[in-house]
């Protein structure tokens, strides 16, 4: 009777097929591993980039000009003691800390030192929700580059509104009278304003843009409240701690667009007004006798 069983040949024809299935089953498991955790690591690095982009913008989009009532020249003129305010009161900030130094000056600020950004400050509708005062109200909002605590070489954008409400002694208890990180692990941000220069001679010819990277009281005063556009720029350190990812991104100023084009008008008006006054001013020329030749 014959006996059954595999050869030596078979046995390791066998071995050399299931080690190479389990070298491919392997390779295909390490690398779903390694695709998984690069696409965690890459989720959470654009998650905060676009979490601080959606954060400005809203913002951003939420812009006010404040006007204020210029005081009358009239002694006389007096204003009735029940009138109601023509602008909204900006509280100063809590904490015992210091005032802002644009804050007052100019109602959208930014100020850079050494190519760092100090702080970006702006007066907006998009506030913190806030229990004693439901529904939207005008904040002023900060944003400022301080050093990551747990990061070296690295920064971190923080986020702080000043609320309006009247009661100042329980400011340092609402959320948003303290500032937050909207951001970690950035390497640098820089922003760049841009900013339509008005057309003083011929009004026909387009508006051109210039990029200014300061914006305070004497651009409100000289220019308009705020620029038309805001341009970020940056690196972020993702989260592997190897890699840098540079973000840019632009966001347009809503309400820029009208004053602008008021301002346009504004100055269009002015110049015909100008045109015309010299017409007026120019003396008139008498008219001229004929000559007549008398002959002899």
């Amino acid at each position: 009777m014959q006996k059954s069983g595999f050869s030596l040949i078979e046995l390791l024809i066998g071995l050399l097929i299931a080690s190479f299935l389990t070298t491919v089953l392997y390779n295909m498991f390490h690398q779903t591993v390694t695709v998984s955790e690069r696409l965690s690591v890459w989720i959470d690095d654009y998650s905060d980039i676009l979490l601080m982009r959606s954060e400005l913008e809203r913002d951003i989009a939420g812009i006010v000009v404040v006007r204020t009532e210029q005081k009358s020249d009239n002694p006389k003129a007096a204003e009735p003691k029940d009138a109601a305010p023509k602008a909204t009161a900006i509280a100063q900030e809590g904490n015992g800390q210091k005032e802002d130094e644009n804050q007052g000056k100019a109602q959208f600020s930014v100020e850079v030192k050494d190519g760092k950004l100090i702080q970006l400050s702006m007066i907006t509708t998009h506030a913190l929700p806030r229990v004693d005062k439901p529904g939207s109200h005008l904040v002023r909002v900060r944003y400022f580059l301080e050093e990551d605590p747990q990061q070296k070489k690295l920064f971190r954008l923080m986020r702080k509104e000043t609320v309006d409400s009247p009661t100042a002694q329980k400011q340092e208890k609402l959320p948003g009278n303290r500032a937050y990180p909207l951001i970690q692990r950035l390497t640098s941000l820089h922003i760049t304003l841009h900013v339509r220069t008005f057309v003083t001679g011929d009004g026909a010819k387009p508006a051109t843009m210039k990029k200014i990277k300061q914006w305070g009281s004497k651009q409100a005063a000289d220019e308009i409240p705020v620029p038309e556009y805001i341009a970020f720029e940056g690196d972020y350190l993702s989260h592997n701690n190897k890699d840098t990812i540079p973000f840019s991104f632009l966001i347009k100023v809503p309400i820029a667009t009208g004053l602008y084009e008021a301002k346009q008008q504004e100055l269009r008006k002015k110049m015909a007004a100008e045109q015309r006054l010299k017409g007026q001013q120019a003396p008139a020329q008498p008219p001229q006798q004929p000559q007549v030749k008398v002959g002899t």
